[in-house]
């Protein structure tokens, strides 16, 4: 951003207004009148900004409040509740053809330009061309859509941009976006609902699309995304049923779809997360299962799949993680099934022809493998924690180098093999779902010592699902948040970072900070260089207590960096040492689907207060160092010392600024010894405010910051 120019409105025309741009990217701004705002609602200011022509697209910008210094004509101070700091986000450039923009809350008329975009999306689409973009704005859209060429349909954000359509006999479809005879495009950024019996909310028929970063939601009898004939890219969407029955995530028939890196959470009865059909080849790759009772992660029919690298939690009574039922080719590896109820089936498949199970993790109720096929090949689980038995095979097969533990019957109708162990497979922490094994595990180095099961090190291969040439990351993705440690002084105004690990795709925070307001307050909160362009909100501000808010319309990009700062006054009135904890209160954090996040670990601020003696430091000749007191009293009214010290002989300049960058006052200006110093000013010619002293001392130069309080 290039800052332009700063005006008054009509609520402030009568007001004298200053400001000077201190810095590249600091802007100070001062209204005055004497008689004040008449009214207590509106715009005070407005901004002109122009983006860089070289700012690439899709970066985000923060622009945050800071300093905030408010009074009334009686120059009393106003308290400032709650904060809104805002962003700059730049709109993504089109893939091929124009970019077309549709808002909510646009009027009828718009030719889908910037400035006049079309209200509905439906407009968009009808005035569009192959190849075309169109960016859909933060609102609710109650329309369906066909798409019948090939477009980029981009939303802000699926926790922002909403389309709902529930009426199966209004033209033209059911579904919530049809999609027929379409090669390229996407659909990216929604929140999707379709309410009706036996619909779909996206209805792909022939064709080939990339369906990415929404939230499907659906309702029962639904299906979030039916595949007819069709090879869509379906990527890092979230699936979501909190209570209908027998609704389905992923529909396929005589299809290829590829399906990675989603979330499928379905508490209803008789859900299925992907099911395939007639024909159908499915790769299903580091997707996340969620299934309740009866329910079913990936059912396959007359089908053939690869499913690896899948994370399965079975929550319900009688719900399966696979059910192939005469498919021509399952291949499944890699995968962690946890049955979470004691009547959880890991594998059930009825009539294969070509089965390969390898290197999974079957922590299941019931059992975990049931399968009947012509052949069979079982290499490198880990089966454990089955009331009924672990496996049982029929048909031809070969089963080799498996682990067992705690089930009531290992095999059934069928022998375990060369390579297998009965012994505990020593998680690192099995009751939590870290299923990565311990140093001293015997299944590391244990699977089938063929090369072609080699970890990705070239070792032997690991069993269980961290082992084998598609191997799970050997970490998990546990999301914490951390203050620092700090030193302050009585009378600081410091800044603290919280920090995120592993917080990609985090969209939305709500802090609560609690702290002793003896001691301290905090005065602001603004987003950090991670989530730069989220909205950031401070309010609801009480004794102890600080509520903080990040939205963003997109999740983090990155995972690990700093995602706010918080600006903290320590009191002046502290004459011990002592330590100060802000602490984490309350979290609540969702990634960009509405999805919750769960913090792993929240490391509280510390700070440690130093108390200097200035009298002491006064009488103890010349300092080691050059050294800059905190003045005091502060905030101050309207006198103030300032005290300081020099270690050797040199010029010195003690200056004061107002909030604009302007030398308002010089209190020193001459060559001084090596010692100590303290130096009064008196501000009864100034108005309230927030204002800086900076010293400088030959090459050595500092800045502290002070209040006046008329």
């Amino acid at each position: 951003l290039t800052f332009q120019k700063v005006k008054t409105t009509s609520l402030t025309s009568n007001f004298d207004l200053s400001f000077a741009l201190a810095k590249d990217d600091q802007l100070n701004i001062r209204i005055f009148d004497t008689k004040g705002i008449q009214s207590g609602k509106g715009a005070l200011v407005l901004i002109d900004f122009v983006i860089n022509t070289d700012a690439p697209a899709g970066v985000s910008s923060s622009l945050v409040l800071t300093d905030v210094s408010l009074q009334n004509a009686l120059n009393e101070i106003i308290d400032v509740n709650e904060i809104h700091h805002g962003g700059f986000s730049t709109y993504p450039v089109g893939k091929n053809g124009p970019f077309i923009y549709v808002s909510a809350d646009a009027e009828d008329g718009g030719d889908g330009s910037m400035s006049q975009p079309f209200e509905r999306i439906g407009d968009a689409v009808e005035a569009s061309t192959p190849g075309d973009t169109i960016f859909v704005g933060a609102g609710t859209y109650a329309e369906a859509i066909e798409l019948n060429h090939e477009l980029y349909l981009i939303g802000a954000g699926a926790l922002v941009t909403k389309i709902e359509w529930d009426d199966p006999f209004q033209f033209p479809t059911s579904s919530v976006i049809s999609i027929l005879g379409v090669d390229g495009g996407s659909i990216e950024g929604f929140t999707l609902s379709g309410l009706n019996l036996l619909s779909e909310v996206i209805d792909c028929n022939r064709a080939n699309v990339l369906i990415s970063h929404n939230r499907i939601l659906c309702g029962e009898d639904v299906t979030g995304v039916s595949c007819n004939q069709s090879s869509p890219l379906i990527s890092e969407n979230a699936f979501v049923s909190q209570t209908a029955t027998r609704a389905i995530g992923i529909y396929s028939y005589n299809s290829t779809p590829r399906i990675k890196n989603n979330t499928f959470t379905f508490d209803g009865e008789l859900c299925v997360g992907v099911a395939n059909s007639g024909g159908s080849s499915a790769t299903i790759v580091g997707n996340i299962f969620s299934v309740a009772t009866y329910g079913v992660a990936i059912l396959n029919s007359q089908s053939s799949h690869a499913s690896r690298q899948n994370r399965i939690f079975l929550r319900g009574p009688d719900s399966r993680a696979f059910s192939d039922t005469r498919g021509d080719s399952s291949l499944i590896s890699n995968n962690i099934i946890r049955g979470e109820r004691e009547n959880t089936v890991g594998l059930n498949i009825d009539n294969g022809s070509y089965v390969e199970i390898t290197n999974n993790i079957f922590d299941t109720g019931q059992y975990g493998i049931n399968a009947y096929a012509d052949s069979i090949l079982v290499n490198n689980n880990i089966i454990l924690g089955n009331l009924d038995y672990g496996v049982q095979l029929a048909g031809s097969y070969k089963m080799t180098y498996n682990a067992f533990w705690q089930n009531q019957r290992d095999c059934f109708s069928c022998t375990p093999g060369e390579g297998h162990i009965f012994l505990e497979p020593l998680f690192i922490d099995r009751v939590r779902g870290d299923y990565r094994l311990s140093a001293s595990s015997p299944c590391m180095n244990a699977g089938n010592p063929a090369c072609v099961y080699n970890d990705p090190d070239g070792s032997r291969n690991d069993m269980g699902a961290y082992g084998g040439s598609f191997a799970l990351a050997n970490e998990l993705s546990n999301l914490s948040l951390s203050f620092p440690s700090v030193q302050v002084a009585p009378g600081d105004t410091i800044i603290l970072t919280m920090n995120i690990n592993n917080g990609k795709g985090l969209a939305f925070a709500q802090f609560t900070l609690g702290f002793d307001s003896n001691y301290c307050r905090i005065l602001n909160a603004w987003p950090g260089a991670i989530a730069a362009g989220f909205t950031a909100i401070t309010k609801d501000s009480t004794a102890g207590s600080q509520n903080f808010f990040l939205l963003g319309n997109r999740g983090l990009s990155q995972g690990n960096g700093t995602l706010a700062k918080v600006q903290v006054a320590i009191s002046s009135e502290i004459d011990t040492e002592l330590s100060i904890t802000i602490r984490f209160d309350q979290i609540n954090l969702k990634n960009e689907f509405g999805s919750q996040l769960a913090v792993s670990h929240a490391q509280n601020a510390q700070l440690d207060v130093l108390v200097t003696s200035v009298t002491a430091a006064l009488e103890s000749g010349s300092p080691l160092d050059f050294v800059l007191f905190l003045n005091y009293p502060n905030p101050f009214n309207p006198v103030t010392i300032i005290k300081y010290g020099i270690s050797k002989d040199a010029k010195v300049s003690l200056q004061i600024f107002n909030i604009l960058g302007e030398e308002v006052s010089k209190l020193v200006d001459e060559r001084q010894t090596a010692g100590y110093y303290q130096v009064q000013w008196d501000a009864s010619r100034y108005s309230s405010g927030v204002y800086f002293y900076r010293i400088q001392a030959g090459r050595w130069q500092k800045v502290g910051k002070m209040t006046l309080l008329q």
